[in-house]
C-alpha cells in the first residue's frame, strides 16, 4: 500500500493539507497465511475493507511523507478485492489555502519530480491490467473543483514487494536500476 500511495503524492506533499488514500489491494497483499477473511468463496464479488483506522501501513506513509511536509494530514483506508494481484490507491488530495493548481500544471511538476524515475509512468487513465506482472507504477491525475485525485496502479508481487527490493539492491550496489526487471507487464 505505502509505494501506490507515496508515489501518487510525493511530488505535491509539500502543498498538501490533506490526503485520503482509498486502496484496493488484490487477494494475495493479504499474506500466505490462509485465513477464512481470504478466502476466495469469502470475497468473491466483494470489496472488503479491513483494519479501516489501524493498519501497520498507515505510519510508514505518515513518515515517509512528512519529510516532505511535517503538517501533511493522513488518512488511509485499504480493501481487498477478489482479484489475484495489484493495489490501486485513489488519492484525494486536499491543498493548503491558496494553492491552487491545473492538470497542465500538476502533469508539469510531476514529469518533473519523475524524470529520472524508468518505473513511473504518467498515464491518461490507469488499470491494475496495465503493470500486472511488472515494476511499473501507473499515475493518473484528474482535476476537481474541490480536490485534486491522483491515482496509482502497482503489482503488489512486483513493485510492492520483490521487484522493488530487487530495484533498491541494484541502486545501492552500483547496478543498473532496471536490471532483472525490464520487462512488459503481463496483460492478463
Amino acid at each position: 500500500y505505502t509505494t501506490g500511495a507515496i508515489l501518487a503524492v510525493a511530488p505535491i506533499a509539500k502543498e498538501i493539507e490533506r490526503v485520503v488514500f482509498d486502496s484496493k489491494s488484490g487477494i494475495t497483499g493479504a499474506g500466505m497465511k490462509p485465513t477464512e477473511f481470504t478466502l476466495y468463496p469469502n470475497l468473491h464479488e466483494a470489496v472488503v475493507p479491513y483494519k479501516v483506522t489501524n493498519h501497520r501501513h498507515y505510519w510508514e506513509m505518515v513518515r515517509e511523507l512528512g519529510r516532505f511536509n511535517p503538517e501533511i494530514r493522513i488518512s488511509f483506508t485499504p480493501q481487498v478485492f477478489p482479484g489475484s494481484r495489484g493495489i490501486l490507491t485513489n488519492a484525494h488530495v486536499f491543498l493548503k489555502d491558496g494553492v491552487g493548481m491545473t492538470k497542465e500544471e500538476l502533469y508539469e511538476l510531476y514529469e518533473d519530480f519523475y524524470r529520472d524515475c524508468y518505473f513511473v509512468r504518467l498515464q491518461d487513465e490507469i488499470r491494475l491490467s496495465y503493470v500486472r506482472g511488472s515494476n511499473f507504477c501507473d499515475i493518473a491525475i484528474f482535476v476537481g473543483e474541490d480536490r485534486i485525485v491522483v491515482s496509482s496502479a502497482i503489482d503488489n508481487l512486483v513493485k510492492g514487494a520483490s521487484g522493488q527490493a530487487i530495484q533498491n539492491m541494484n541502486v545501492m550496489f552500483g547496478f543498473d536500476e532496471k536490471a532483472g526487471l525490464d520487462f512488459p507487464p503481463l496483460f492478463t
